[in-house]
């Protein structure tokens, strides 16, 4: 194992941990609707707790800028990376957002 192999969960795995949230902002083109809806997500997060990419696995269809928030968010979210035995290393994480209206 080499730092920042790619791994999936297994023995010897520590998860990543968010360790700064952003949150998305409700997009202003849905405020006149008042639509709640859910966004889910994986993200790459690097050894260093970068998150790399981003590719939404439950997505809004309503076109009102829900995804496109959901994934400015998630790739401003900080983590502390992904560990196998100790050594920092990538992994997808899921990230999930709710937007309720204000």
């Amino acid at each position: 194992m080499r730092r920042g192999d790619l791994v999936q969960d297994g023995p010897g795995v520590k998860l990543p941990r968010v360790a700064q949230a952003v949150l998305p902002a409700y997009p202003p083109a849905a405020e006149r609707f008042k639509r709640e809806t859910t966004v889910a997500l994986e993200v790459l997060v690097d050894e260093t707790g970068k998150v790399l990419q981003v590719r939404i696995t439950k997505s809004d269809p309503s076109k009102l800028g829900f995804n496109e928030a959901a994934t400015r968010a998630a790739r401003e979210t900080g983590f502390e990376p992904a560990t196998k035995d100790g050594v920092p290393v990538k992994m997808w994480f899921p990230l999930t957002f709710d937007f309720t209206p204000r």
